[in-house]
């Protein structure tokens, strides 16, 4: 057998994942000419497409032939979903266009894997000729991240209000414009996860309780009212609880905050948001003590409209009272805010309340540990630099454009 016969069967199989994608991209484009749902999956469509002739010259530089039978079977499968998501145009319903963009943000994330196996099968040689396997991957991410926005605007459309009237275009039934961007603060405009992590470890130590870095740091982003029972099983609200609270402020504000320092790009992306008339309404964990501190830190105590924090409410992230709260300070209901955080505790949080989230990797966590959230980025730089392409949208007060950026 060729050495390289199972790499042949992986590409091919992947290939005709590809094939089945076009051929549904290419339906799509068909049923909606014209409308903008119809540039995006054109625009998809021609970045999966550049991403197959990678994959089939990848297969060529190693002596592999395309399958056929493969490629029947994805022709095949296509049918089969043609069948299942209404083939009429024109009478395409939201859940079918929500399956389609789960069906093709799957496929984008096997993609992903994909140009990730390659990437550790040729790191001891040239298999693959030089071929940027780490740029295959970006495009991935990139594409996935448009394909989330994407689902979030239909998934928004499936429930319309009474008065709304049946019938009109698939996919126009989007969410409301977006008027607010809730704030989370540590982790996501400051780099103080660690930080509040070493606080709860000495403040732990100092009371006799042994508790590593480790188990602590996963668990920062939840208030005080949640960590204390994960992790060492204390009543927040009893005698020892509140004291271990207090002293942990106070070992985080004397110690560990002067050392803090805000991530890149976050006062310029503040500015830019209130500068296209958002609200500005911090949703955070941190005490009503540590939130004025926090901002100052973060530099952008001047640039914000609003603030709750875990002291307003009775139970805080990942319960979904903060950031309820936050949007009765903004004035604005759930549909017309997009909250940024970088913890699963936040997207929870968010979620419940119904208000979509970007998540941000600065504060630690992988995009897996941030599923559920609409879209995912580094940092505030990256959200910046992709701002007209999030779900943040593009112009002051508007509905975020299905996404068109380059992959």
């Amino acid at each position: 057998m060729n050495a390289h016969e199972p790499l042949h069967r992986y590409l091919n199989d992947h290939l005709a994942g590809s094939d089945y994608a076009i051929a549904v991209l290419e339906r799509c484009v068909d049923v909606h000419e014209g409308d903008r749902l119809g540039s995006f999956f054109a625009d998809l469509l021609t970045r999966i497409r550049e991403d197959q002739d990678a994959a089939r010259s990848l297969l060529t530089r190693i002596g592999g032939e395309r399958s056929r039978l493969k490629q029947l079977s994805a022709w095949a499968g296509e049918k089969v979903t043609r069948w299942k998501l209404h083939d009429s145009p024109g009478a395409e319903s939201d859940l079918g266009l929500l399956e389609i963009l789960e069906f093709l943000a799957l496929g984008v994330h096997g993609k992903a894997a994909l140009w990730d196996s390659l990437s550790a099968i040729a790191a001891d040689g040239d298999l693959f000729g030089g071929l940027s396997l780490a740029r295959l991957r970006e495009r991935a991410r990139s594409q996935r991240a448009d394909i989330e926005s994407a689902r979030l605007e239909v998934a928004r459309g499936l429930v319309r209000p009474a008065d709304a009237g049946a019938g009109g275009a698939p996919g126009r039934a989007l969410r409301d414009a977006v008027r607010a961007a809730l704030l989370d603060i540590d982790g996501t405009l400051l780099d103080s996860n660690d930080a509040h992590a070493r606080a709860w470890v000495e403040a732990l130590s100092e009371a006799g309780r042994a508790v590593t870095f480790a188990r602590v740091r996963p668990l920062i982003g939840m208030g005080a009212d949640q960590f204390l029972p994960e992790v060492a099983g204390i009543d927040a609200d009893s005698e020892e609880g509140r004291r271990l609270s207090e002293r942990r402020g106070r070992i985080f504000r004397e110690r560990h905050l002067p050392g803090c320092v805000p991530h890149p790009g976050v006062r310029a992306l503040l500015e830019r948001l209130r500068g296209r008339g958002l609200a500005l309404v911090v949703a955070t964990s941190a005490s009503g003590d540590d939130l004025k501190r926090l901002l100052a830190a973060a530099g952008v105590a001047d640039l914000i409209h609003g603030a709750t924090s875990a002291s307003d409410v009775e139970e805080s992230k990942p319960e979904p009272d903060i950031v309820s709260a936050a949007l009765d300070k903004a004035g604005v209901r759930a549909p017309q805010a997009v909250m940024i955080g970088d913890t699963p505790y936040d997207v929870a949080a968010a979620s419940s309340a119904g208000v979509a989230i970007v998540g941000l990797r600065c504060g630690g966590s992988c995009a897996a540990e941030l599923a559920g959230a609409v879209a995912v980025y580094d940092g505030p730089a990256h959200l910046l630099e992709e701002l007209d392409r999030s779900p943040f949208g593009s112009e002051p007060g508007a509905t975020a454009p299905l996404p068109t950026a380059p992959g």
